[in-house]
Protein backbone atom coordinates (compact mmCIF):
# COMPACT_ATOMS: atom_id res chain seq x y z
CA UNK A 1 0.00 0.00 0.00
CA UNK A 2 0.88 3.48 -0.21
CA UNK A 3 0.64 4.90 3.19
CA UNK A 4 0.94 3.94 6.54
CA UNK A 5 -0.04 6.55 9.26
CA UNK A 6 1.12 6.33 12.64
CA UNK A 7 -0.94 8.43 15.54
CA UNK A 8 0.60 7.81 18.89
CA UNK A 9 -2.36 8.13 22.19
CA UNK A 10 -2.20 9.08 25.43
CA UNK A 11 -5.34 10.15 27.36
CA UNK A 12 -6.58 12.58 24.29
CA UNK A 13 -10.37 11.26 24.47
CA UNK A 14 -11.52 15.27 23.84
CA UNK A 15 -10.05 14.86 20.39
CA UNK A 16 -9.47 11.58 19.32
CA UNK A 17 -12.49 11.25 17.42
CA UNK A 18 -12.23 14.40 15.28
CA UNK A 19 -8.68 13.29 14.24
CA UNK A 20 -9.77 9.59 13.50
CA UNK A 21 -12.74 10.95 11.45
CA UNK A 22 -10.64 12.72 9.65
CA UNK A 23 -8.46 9.60 8.48
CA UNK A 24 -11.23 7.69 7.87
CA UNK A 25 -12.82 9.75 5.83
CA UNK A 26 -10.11 10.27 3.22
CA UNK A 27 -10.76 10.61 -0.69
CA UNK A 28 -7.61 8.28 -1.48
CA UNK A 29 -7.98 4.78 0.13
CA UNK A 30 -4.83 2.98 -0.83
CA UNK A 31 -3.20 3.22 3.12
CA UNK A 32 -3.37 1.78 6.62
CA UNK A 33 -4.14 3.48 10.02
CA UNK A 34 -1.72 2.53 12.85
CA UNK A 35 -2.59 3.71 16.36
CA UNK A 36 -0.47 2.65 19.16
CA UNK A 37 -2.15 3.73 22.85
CA UNK A 38 0.49 4.51 25.00
CA UNK A 39 -1.05 3.11 28.39
CA UNK A 40 -3.95 6.03 28.40
CA UNK A 41 -5.69 6.06 31.37
CA UNK A 42 -8.70 7.97 30.10
CA UNK A 43 -11.61 6.33 27.30
CA UNK A 44 -9.14 6.75 24.39
CA UNK A 45 -9.22 2.80 24.00
CA UNK A 46 -12.99 2.54 24.26
CA UNK A 47 -12.97 5.21 20.89
CA UNK A 48 -9.77 3.08 19.32
CA UNK A 49 -12.05 -0.39 20.05
CA UNK A 50 -14.67 1.35 17.97
CA UNK A 51 -13.29 2.39 14.91
CA UNK A 52 -11.16 -1.31 14.53
CA UNK A 53 -14.59 -2.67 14.96
CA UNK A 54 -15.79 -0.64 12.07
CA UNK A 55 -12.70 -0.43 9.45
CA UNK A 56 -10.36 -2.92 8.67
CA UNK A 57 -7.37 -1.22 7.87
CA UNK A 58 -6.73 -0.09 11.32
CA UNK A 59 -3.97 -1.94 13.09
CA UNK A 60 -4.40 -0.92 17.19
CA UNK A 61 -1.79 -1.55 19.84
CA UNK A 62 -1.11 -1.10 23.18
CA UNK A 63 2.40 -0.68 25.09
CA UNK A 64 3.60 -0.15 28.39
CA UNK A 65 3.78 4.08 28.78
CA UNK A 66 6.85 5.52 26.73
CA UNK A 67 6.43 8.56 25.60
CA UNK A 68 5.27 10.15 22.41
CA UNK A 69 8.78 9.56 20.56
CA UNK A 70 8.81 5.54 21.67
CA UNK A 71 5.17 5.02 20.62
CA UNK A 72 5.72 6.42 16.85
CA UNK A 73 9.21 4.23 17.32
CA UNK A 74 6.94 1.25 17.86
CA UNK A 75 3.95 1.89 15.02
CA UNK A 76 7.21 2.86 12.50
CA UNK A 77 7.83 -0.95 13.40
CA UNK A 78 4.20 -2.35 12.53
CA UNK A 79 4.24 0.03 9.25
CA UNK A 80 3.75 -1.65 5.82
CA UNK A 81 2.86 1.31 3.54
CA UNK A 82 5.56 2.53 1.11
CA UNK A 83 5.28 6.69 2.71
CA UNK A 84 4.97 7.31 6.60
CA UNK A 85 2.69 9.58 7.86
CA UNK A 86 2.15 11.42 11.17
CA UNK A 87 -0.15 12.80 12.91
CA UNK A 88 -0.54 13.45 16.29
CA UNK A 89 -3.93 13.08 17.91
CA UNK A 90 -5.03 15.95 19.24
CA UNK A 91 -4.99 17.57 15.20
CA UNK A 92 -6.46 16.55 12.47
CA UNK A 93 -6.02 16.66 8.66
CA UNK A 94 -7.63 17.64 5.32
CA UNK A 95 -10.06 14.89 3.77
CA UNK A 96 -7.99 15.12 0.09
CA UNK A 97 -4.18 14.90 2.33
CA UNK A 98 -3.72 11.53 0.86
CA UNK A 99 -4.76 12.07 -2.41
CA UNK A 100 -2.27 15.28 -3.08
CA UNK A 101 0.33 13.81 -1.17
CA UNK A 102 -0.21 10.46 -3.78
CA UNK A 103 0.08 13.25 -6.82
CA UNK A 104 3.15 14.72 -5.60
CA UNK A 105 4.79 11.27 -5.52
CA UNK A 106 3.48 10.20 -9.09
CA UNK A 107 5.46 13.53 -10.25
CA UNK A 108 8.37 12.71 -8.30
CA UNK A 109 10.15 9.59 -8.49
CA UNK A 110 11.62 7.72 -5.33
CA UNK A 111 10.82 11.34 -3.63
CA UNK A 112 12.28 10.81 0.35
CA UNK A 113 10.74 13.12 1.88
CA UNK A 114 7.43 15.43 0.88
CA UNK A 115 6.90 18.49 2.51
CA UNK A 116 3.63 20.52 2.89
CA UNK A 117 1.30 23.57 4.60
CA UNK A 118 -0.54 23.20 7.48
CA UNK A 119 -3.16 25.65 9.23
CA UNK A 120 -2.52 25.94 12.71
CA UNK A 121 -6.33 26.42 14.48
CA UNK A 122 -7.74 27.09 18.24
CA UNK A 123 -9.95 23.96 19.52
CA UNK A 124 -12.80 25.64 17.48
CA UNK A 125 -10.99 25.23 13.70
CA UNK A 126 -11.02 28.83 13.83
CA UNK A 127 -7.54 29.85 11.86
CA UNK A 128 -4.85 31.24 13.91
CA UNK A 129 -1.78 31.36 11.53
CA UNK A 130 -0.90 29.62 8.18
CA UNK A 131 1.91 27.59 8.21
CA UNK A 132 3.72 27.80 4.82
CA UNK A 133 6.89 25.80 3.73
CA UNK A 134 8.60 27.33 0.45
CA UNK A 135 7.30 25.50 -2.52
CA UNK A 136 10.37 23.23 -4.42
CA UNK A 137 11.12 19.99 -5.91
CA UNK A 138 13.71 17.35 -5.88
CA UNK A 139 16.17 19.02 -4.03
CA UNK A 140 19.34 17.31 -2.28
CA UNK A 141 18.73 17.20 1.20
CA UNK A 142 21.69 19.81 1.79
CA UNK A 143 19.39 22.63 -0.69
CA UNK A 144 16.50 21.88 0.95
CA UNK A 145 17.95 22.85 4.34
CA UNK A 146 19.14 26.01 2.86
CA UNK A 147 15.63 26.63 1.22
CA UNK A 148 13.40 25.69 4.58
CA UNK A 149 16.26 27.92 6.67
CA UNK A 150 16.02 31.01 4.17
CA UNK A 151 12.11 30.61 4.08
CA UNK A 152 12.23 31.72 7.94
CA UNK A 153 9.84 29.59 9.31
CA UNK A 154 9.91 26.23 11.53
CA UNK A 155 10.03 23.26 9.81
CA UNK A 156 10.77 20.69 12.39
CA UNK A 157 7.22 19.35 13.33
CA UNK A 158 7.17 15.46 12.28
CA UNK A 159 3.76 16.02 10.81
CA UNK A 160 4.42 18.80 8.46
CA UNK A 161 6.47 15.89 5.88
CA UNK A 162 5.67 12.44 4.72
CA UNK A 163 8.82 9.98 4.33
CA UNK A 164 9.46 7.22 2.61
CA UNK A 165 9.49 4.11 4.55
CA UNK A 166 12.63 2.28 2.69
CA UNK A 167 14.67 5.95 3.17
CA UNK A 168 13.87 5.50 6.83
CA UNK A 169 14.46 2.36 7.29
CA UNK A 170 17.76 2.28 5.46
CA UNK A 171 18.41 5.00 7.43
CA UNK A 172 17.66 3.96 10.76
CA UNK A 173 15.94 6.83 12.23
CA UNK A 174 14.72 6.26 15.78
CA UNK A 175 13.43 9.34 18.11
CA UNK A 176 15.43 9.69 21.09
CA UNK A 177 13.11 7.70 23.44
CA UNK A 178 11.56 9.57 26.67
CA UNK A 179 12.81 12.59 24.86
CA UNK A 180 10.48 15.83 24.44
CA UNK A 181 10.63 17.90 21.36
CA UNK A 182 11.70 14.79 19.67
CA UNK A 183 11.12 15.92 16.29
CA UNK A 184 13.67 18.94 16.65
CA UNK A 185 16.21 16.51 17.45
CA UNK A 186 15.65 14.26 14.03
CA UNK A 187 13.33 16.32 11.60
CA UNK A 188 16.26 18.47 10.30
CA UNK A 189 18.43 15.18 9.85
CA UNK A 190 16.07 13.72 8.47
CA UNK A 191 15.85 16.04 5.73
CA UNK A 192 19.42 16.63 5.34
CA UNK A 193 20.44 13.23 4.60
CA UNK A 194 17.56 12.94 2.07
CA UNK A 195 18.44 12.33 -1.91
CA UNK A 196 15.17 13.98 -3.06
CA UNK A 197 12.65 16.58 -1.03
CA UNK A 198 9.98 17.99 -2.19
CA UNK A 199 7.87 20.72 -0.48
CA UNK A 200 4.47 21.04 -2.50
CA UNK A 201 2.12 23.99 -1.89
CA UNK A 202 -1.17 22.83 -0.44
CA UNK A 203 -2.22 22.81 3.25
CA UNK A 204 -3.41 19.11 4.42
CA UNK A 205 -2.61 19.53 8.10
CA UNK A 206 -4.46 21.17 10.98
CA UNK A 207 -2.28 21.50 14.48
CA UNK A 208 -4.48 22.08 17.13
CA UNK A 209 -3.22 24.84 19.47
CA UNK A 210 -4.71 24.26 23.11
CA UNK A 211 -5.88 26.75 25.18
CA UNK A 212 -3.62 27.17 28.35
CA UNK A 213 -3.88 26.17 31.16
CA UNK A 214 -2.44 27.44 35.09
CA UNK A 215 0.82 26.46 36.45
CA UNK A 216 0.66 23.53 38.70
CA UNK A 217 3.45 21.71 40.41
CA UNK A 218 2.93 18.90 37.37
CA UNK A 219 3.56 21.55 35.01
CA UNK A 220 6.10 22.93 36.33
CA UNK A 221 8.25 19.94 36.64
CA UNK A 222 7.34 19.28 32.73
CA UNK A 223 8.41 22.83 32.10
CA UNK A 224 11.56 21.65 33.42
CA UNK A 225 11.54 18.80 31.70
CA UNK A 226 10.83 20.19 28.28
CA UNK A 227 13.93 22.24 29.39
CA UNK A 228 16.27 19.74 29.40
CA UNK A 229 15.61 17.65 26.66
CA UNK A 230 15.69 20.25 24.66
CA UNK A 231 19.53 20.53 25.53
CA UNK A 232 19.48 16.88 25.19
CA UNK A 233 17.97 17.65 21.19
CA UNK A 234 20.35 19.59 21.30
CA UNK A 235 23.86 17.62 21.77
CA UNK A 236 21.78 14.59 19.23
CA UNK A 237 22.26 17.48 16.82
CA UNK A 238 25.43 18.70 17.52
CA UNK A 239 26.86 15.26 17.15
CA UNK A 240 25.03 14.16 13.90
CA UNK A 241 25.33 17.74 12.34
CA UNK A 242 29.45 17.47 13.10
CA UNK A 243 29.95 14.13 11.96
CA UNK A 244 28.68 14.69 8.60
CA UNK A 245 30.88 15.98 5.76
CA UNK A 246 28.95 18.34 3.80
CA UNK A 247 29.23 19.45 0.43
CA UNK A 248 27.79 22.74 0.82
CA UNK A 249 29.14 24.96 3.85
CA UNK A 250 26.75 27.17 3.57
CA UNK A 251 23.77 24.41 4.30
CA UNK A 252 25.81 23.96 7.10
CA UNK A 253 25.95 27.52 8.76
CA UNK A 254 22.56 27.84 7.79
CA UNK A 255 21.53 24.60 9.45
CA UNK A 256 23.50 25.67 12.65
CA UNK A 257 22.35 29.01 12.88
CA UNK A 258 18.62 27.49 12.35
CA UNK A 259 19.03 25.44 15.57
CA UNK A 260 21.03 28.12 17.91
CA UNK A 261 18.44 30.46 17.35
CA UNK A 262 15.78 27.99 18.24
CA UNK A 263 17.97 27.20 21.37
CA UNK A 264 18.13 30.83 22.20
CA UNK A 265 14.65 31.69 21.45
CA UNK A 266 13.42 29.36 23.88
CA UNK A 267 15.08 31.18 26.42
CA UNK A 268 12.03 33.58 26.52
CA UNK A 269 9.62 31.54 26.92
CA UNK A 270 11.36 29.58 30.25
CA UNK A 271 9.86 30.02 33.61
CA UNK A 272 11.87 32.52 35.56
CA UNK A 273 13.40 30.02 37.89
CA UNK A 274 14.69 28.06 35.39
CA UNK A 275 16.23 30.64 33.10
CA UNK A 276 19.33 30.36 35.04
CA UNK A 277 19.75 26.83 34.58
CA UNK A 278 19.10 26.99 31.13
CA UNK A 279 21.18 29.90 30.42
CA UNK A 280 23.89 28.24 32.31
CA UNK A 281 23.16 24.94 29.62
CA UNK A 282 23.42 27.26 26.53
CA UNK A 283 26.41 28.86 27.22
CA UNK A 284 28.69 25.89 28.30
CA UNK A 285 27.61 24.24 25.01
CA UNK A 286 28.70 27.86 22.94
CA UNK A 287 25.39 27.75 21.08
CA UNK A 288 26.00 31.35 20.21
CA UNK A 289 29.22 30.64 18.35
CA UNK A 290 26.35 28.77 15.88
CA UNK A 291 24.88 32.04 14.88
CA UNK A 292 25.64 33.50 11.46
CA UNK A 293 27.80 36.63 11.57
CA UNK A 294 28.99 37.20 8.02
CA UNK A 295 27.83 40.25 7.21
CA UNK A 296 27.32 44.05 9.39
CA UNK A 297 23.68 43.03 9.62
CA UNK A 298 23.80 39.75 10.96
CA UNK A 299 26.71 40.65 13.18
CA UNK A 300 24.08 43.80 14.36
CA UNK A 301 21.75 40.88 15.11
CA UNK A 302 23.86 38.68 16.83
CA UNK A 303 24.85 41.14 19.61
CA UNK A 304 21.45 42.12 20.03
CA UNK A 305 20.67 38.53 20.65
CA UNK A 306 23.17 37.93 23.23
CA UNK A 307 22.34 41.53 25.01
CA UNK A 308 18.44 40.36 25.02
CA UNK A 309 19.53 36.93 26.96
CA UNK A 310 21.66 38.35 28.89
CA UNK A 311 19.02 40.39 30.47
CA UNK A 312 16.58 37.65 30.56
Amino acid sequence: MRFSIVIPVYNVEKYLRKCLESVVNQTYKDFELIIVNDSSTDKSQEIIDEYVKKYDFIKAYTKEYGGVSDARNFGITKASGDYLVFIDSDDYIDKEHLDRLSNVIDLNNDVDVIGFNAKKVNEHGELIENMVLPHFENLSGEDAIIELVNAKIMFDPVWTFAYSRKYWREQEFQYAKGLLHEDFGLTPIVILKAKKVTCADFAGYYYVKRSGSIMTSKSLEMEQKRNNDLIAEFDILKNEIESKDFENKYAEKLLKAYIANAMILRAEGVEKRFVRDYKSKIKSRRIFDWVIDDTFKRNIRKLIMKIKFSLL
